[in-house]
């Protein structure tokens, strides 16, 4: 539909009394929009796609059984693929498939699940498309029921997935990730080493022994947050090196090397969630740096120099609350 109201067009197909179009998201390209539905109230829910003018109505995720639903999608860069999570083969457990946007060619490419006695007991529980569109990243407990590791898997082959978290102790997890702006490796938080208590590591998306970049912590010190640099070649994360309150943000090599402290708070101290990497080697972020009680916007090179409060003075408990970087 237009910004004045005309050209509008059903997309979504006939829908029995009851029934909705749920998340529906545009395609990188704008052709296409594709959105979950149970048009006729069977009890699978599934995703759909069609031009965004109508007239080419897709049921993408194609046949699922009994109890099955699909529970999320994202399109792939080119817009000419979606990937989808969905218990599709078997009730209550969750895999990965792709298929093109009109439908066609449905495949699994998450791998097997473990079994517990006569039952399937794994699940995938989140993914992203790399940058390139080649490859997707998803956590599942695919190797072990509860402990949750991170895949990557060829977007166009069955089969074609492996881990890449690597070897740690039972009670470790993955916590969430993020793919570098090349595509080549993955930044992800973990608690391998202390239970609860995450630190930040980086592995090639080919494989090999993921590299702890956020260094040694203390006994109850934990990573809260990591993010790439726009570069790819620093790696941004936010950490509370020895469980003394003090949430310092911190940038590293991203294949590991020294990290360097870029807001040295003093306890107590918090720099909040709200983290932009900038261009030109820079970050922008929110903490309470001056003022406990005030959190106020900073900019700081991820060589730690040239901090400067950007936001003015907040007024004392005031909070700058979030940030958008263009």
């Amino acid at each position: 539909m237009r910004f004045d109201g005309t050209g509008w067009a059903k997309v979504c197909g006939p829908l029995l009394d009851g029934a909705s179009a749920y998340a529906p998201a545009w395609s990188p390209t704008s052709e296409r929009i594709a959105w979950t539905s149970d048009p006729s109230l069977s009890g699978h829910r599934g995703v759909y796609s069609n031009l965004a003018a109508g007239g080419d109505l897709r049921q993408v995720s194609g046949a699922v059984v009994a109890g099955g639903d699909v529970s999320g999608f994202l399109w792939a860069g080119d817009g000419a693929r979606i990937a989808f999570r969905g218990d599709l083969h078997q009730d209550d457990v969750n895999e990965l498939f792709v298929a093109d946007a009109r439908g066609v060619g449905r495949l699994r490419v998450s791998g097997p699940m473990p079994v517990a006695g006569l039952l399937v007991v794994g699940d995938v529980y989140g993914f992203v498309w790399s940058p390139d569109g080649a490859f997707l990243a998803y956590t599942a407990d695919q190797d072990a029921d509860e402990v949750v590791d991170l895949y990557v898997t060829d977007a166009l082959s069955q089969g074609a997935w492996q881990r890449v978290s690597g070897a740690h102790a039972a009670t470790g997890d993955v916590k969430d990730w993020a793919w570098s702006p090349s595509s080549d490796r993955l930044l992800f938080r973990a608690d391998f080493d202390v239970d609860e208590h995450p630190e930040a590591y980086t592995v090639a998306a080919s494989g090999g022994a993921p590299v702890k970049v956020s260094g040694p912590l203390g006994q109850d010190g934990h990573v809260y947050q990591a993010h790439w640099s726009l570069d790819g070649a620093r790696v941004v994360f936010g950490a509370d090196l020895a469980g003394t309150n003090t949430f310092d943000l911190f940038s590293a090599p991203s294949t590991g090397g020294p990290r360097t402290n870029l807001s040295n708070l003093e306890a107590p101290g918090f720099v909040t969630n709200e983290v932009r990497p900038l261009p030109a080697g820079r970050v922008a972020f929110v903490g309470n740096l001056d003022d406990w009680q005030t959190d106020e916007l900073y900019a700081v090179g991820l060589d730690g120099t040239g901090l400067e409060k950007v936001s003015g003075n907040v007024p004392t408990g005031g909070a700058v609350l979030e940030v958008k970087a263009h």
